[in-house]
């Protein structure tokens, strides 16, 4: 098979999925379930099919980390908050994201992102991984000049303060 690698915004992708201007995207909630929901599109495959998980953190300049720890193990602190309420109570969950999202999105899409994601509250091996293996991809597309050095790049000292 051969295809572009081409990076759009969300919004531009899925006016091209609908307008058939683009034959596939690849995406990250909620964005690629927008797309089904609509009727546009449908999931050939997620991470998920190949044990590769979607990986969220916190990025934070350096020096603002360091000038400011309390505000970035708050941060974190919402954050493990939030994951705990997402495993207990779904759909509540959901209809939180819902009206902060000024319903925007709709609800039954948010509710299956939600059900569908993992929501560690610490850093595994694994999500390294998945971070190396990203950045490796954007360097070898040419989508990022140097391949970054992950390993250095993740610090978990504000997450452990945060506990």
């Amino acid at each position: 098979m051969k295809f572009t690698l081409v990076n759009q915004p969300p919004e531009v992708a899925l006016s091209n999925l609908q307008a058939s201007k683009i034959d596939a995207d690849g995406r990250w909630p909620p964005h690629w379930g927008l797309a089904v929901n609509k009727g546009i599109a449908r999931v050939l495959a997620t991470g998920k099919d190949y044990n590769f998980q979607f990986v969220c953190g916190l990025v934070v300049n350096k020096e603002f980390a360091e000038q400011h720890p309390k505000v970035i193990t708050g941060w974190l602190r919402a954050e493990i908050d939030a994951h705990e309420l997402i495993r207990k109570e779904p759909a509540r969950a959901a209809q939180i994201i819902f009206e902060a999202w000024e319903k925007k999105i709709p609800l039954e899409v948010i509710q299956r992102d939600v059900e569908s994601a993992l929501y560690p509250d610490q850093v595994q091996p694994e999500h390294a991984e998945v971070l190396k293996a990203g950045a490796e991809f954007l360097s070898r597309n040419k989508m990022i000049d140097t391949t970054p050095d992950i390993d250095g790049w993740i610090d978990t000292r504000y997450l452990a303060g945060a506990r």
